[in-house]
Parts: C-alpha cells; structure tokens; sequence
C-alpha cells in the first residue's frame, strides 16, 4: 500500500508504505504480488508500516524551472491533487478531476497539448505517467511565455528594421544633397553669367563629372570676360 500525500505539523510531505509479512506460500520466491505470496488472509502475521518524508523529491519535481513561467504538479490516478507548487492552492483544491491535463492523463492520452491550466490559464501542458504508484507529474507553461519570446523577436525584429530604414533615407538625403548641391550652384552661375555677371567661379570639388563641368563652366566664363 502506497498512500497519497499527507503532510506533517510542519507542512512537511511524506507518504505512508505499507508492507505484509508472514508464511510464504508462494512457488515463486521472487513473486511480486502478496495475493500470490500469501494463500490467506490467515498466513499474514502483520504489516510493516513506514513514513517516508520527500522533501527532496518533491522539490526536485516542484521547484524545476519550466521555460520562463512553466511548473509542476503531481495527481493521482483520480485525479486528486498530491503536490502542487502553490501549498495555499493545494490545500484549497484537493481534487483535480475536472482539469483537461488530468482528465487526458486518466484516459491514457499523454500527448502535449494546449488546454486550460488548473488555475484558469491558456497553457500548454505535458502528462507523464509514474507507473509504480499510479500517479502523474503535470507540466504546465503558460502560452503567453511560450510567446514572450516570439513576441520580443518580433519587437527586436521591427526596431531593428526601423532603425535600418532610418539610415537608409538619412544615407539617401546625403547623396541627394551631395548631387544637387553642386548642380545648384552651376545652375545660379550661370543664370548670373547670363545675366552679365561675368566674374562667376563655380568651386565644386567632387572628383566626378560635375567637377569637370564645372571646371569646363569656369574656363568659359574666363574666355568670355577676356573677349569683353
């Protein structure tokens, strides 16, 4: 006999064992079932009785970090609650039956699934058997911190392409400005060349086509001011 959890005066988890003893009566000495050890209730002479505190198991199956804000519980085979992270919530819901995970659990369904937390909350939640005792360990993650961090990839993602279109046109309206800015100053030389001033210097200093015609702008306003 393996009991559901109990817990001490000072909140404590332990489990009660009970073990038979007296005649065997068995062929078999190595036979794990008592109704074959013992022929009748009569060649049982007493029951070896034992608590056994876990602690350290519970908290290595309570306290295990799952994703960013995933945890564990334990039920047994109805679906009663044995362990639970939360003692205040274990203490006031004894009984999970009426949770999908628990209820996928008693009907052998073991799949990963998304269903509804025993707290109310969209999860994704994981049965695993403990075959020996006829209990499951729950795993559970909310699916808002499934998604956290999908959600902040995809804020990282959108600031780091906004930042990237911000450059693109800063670099755009410098190259524009590195363009227009010398044929602006061409096209005012010569409308005052035009216009009779004839003492017009265009410097531009590109090492491009727009130097060599503004160097070719300047060798003409010279030419004309020496024929005048």
């Amino acid at each position: 006999y393996i009991s559901t959890v109990n817990y001490d005066s000072q909140n404590a988890p332990f489990i009660t064992i009970a073990v038979p003893y007296g005649v065997d009566t068995s062929n078999d000495k190595k036979a794990a079932n008592n109704t074959e050890r013992f022929g009748s209730p009569a060649d049982i002479k007493g029951v070896i009785v034992a608590n056994y505190k876990i602690d350290d198991l519970w908290q290595t199956v309570l306290s295990t970090k799952i994703g960013n804000g995933g945890y564990a519980y334990v039920v047994d085979e109805l679906g009663n609650l044995v362990a639970h992270p939360d003692r205040q919530y274990f203490a006031a819901h004894p009984k999970l039956s009426n949770v999908q995970a628990v209820n996928n659990y008693r009907n052998g369904d073991l799949s990963t699934a998304p269903t509804r937390s025993e707290s109310g909350v969209d999860v994704i939640s994981t049965p695993n058997p403990l075959s020996r005792v006829g209990w499951a360990v729950v795993v559970e993650e909310p699916v808002a911190s499934i998604y956290a961090d999908i959600n902040s990839y995809i804020r990282l993602s959108t600031t780091i392409g906004l930042i990237v279109i911000v450059f693109a046109v800063l670099i755009a309206i410098y190259f524009s400005r590195q363009l227009t800015e010398p044929i602006k100053k061409l096209s005012l030389s010569a409308r005052k060349l035009g216009s009779g001033e004839l003492d017009q210097v265009v410097n531009i200093k590109t090492n491009d086509e727009l130097e060599d015609l503004a160097n070719t702008f300047n060798s003409m306003s010279r030419n004309i001011q020496s024929l005048v």
